[in-house]
């Protein structure tokens, strides 16, 4: 069994920011909030070029600037999402963000993840989650309803390394 702590802090908190933006779920949330920016930009748009010939009256300068303005906000939206939702997460004051990224994770990786966060305790079985992913310092694993988990691979001996990564293999997770 490996056991260890991540304090959600500094560079492990912008690690856990970028598996949180990289998640299927918050990609699926940036299409749809793309989609509907270029759809509203593309509506106004539209408006904007049509609306003079089919009504018979002719803008004023307010109007088309005001027009273009509409325009290119939706779009900025559509093509800036993730900055935002990266914006949201490392500037967020909100109790529960700022609860987790001061926070310590506990873990325990056996037959099953044990994790303690400040949000509760939870153990889930490893193919709960969906991908598992790593850099130079953190390994982490994610999952849907599971949520996300940053290990610190400096604080892990290189036995404790391999029981996790053979644990991952024969969950089959998939490697985001």
């Amino acid at each position: 069994m490996v056991k260890g702590q991540t304090t959600l802090e500094g560079e492990a908190w912008d690690t856990m920011v970028n598996v949180l933006l990289d998640a299927p779920k918050t990609k699926r949330k940036r299409i749809g909030v793309r989609v509907a920016s270029f759809a509203c930009a593309a509506g106004f748009g539209a408006a904007f070029l049509l609306g003079p010939g089919l009504t018979g009256t002719s803008l004023n300068q307010v109007q088309t600037g005001g027009s273009i303005a509409l325009v290119a906000a939706f779009a900025a939206v559509g093509v800036f999402v993730r900055q935002m939702q990266s914006f949201r997460l490392h500037n967020s004051h909100a109790s529960d963000i700022e609860a987790a990224r001061t926070s310590t994770m506990t873990y325990e990786l056996g037959p099953k993840v044990h994790v303690t966060s400040p949000s509760g305790t939870a153990t889930h079985p490893w193919k709960s989650y969906e991908t598992w992913g790593e850099n130079d310092r953190y390994l982490w694993l994610m999952g849907e309803k599971t949520g996300a988990v940053l290990l610190d691979k400096r604080d892990l001996s290189t036995d404790d390394l391999h029981e996790v990564m053979d644990r991952i293999k024969k969950a089959g997770l998939q490697r985001g």
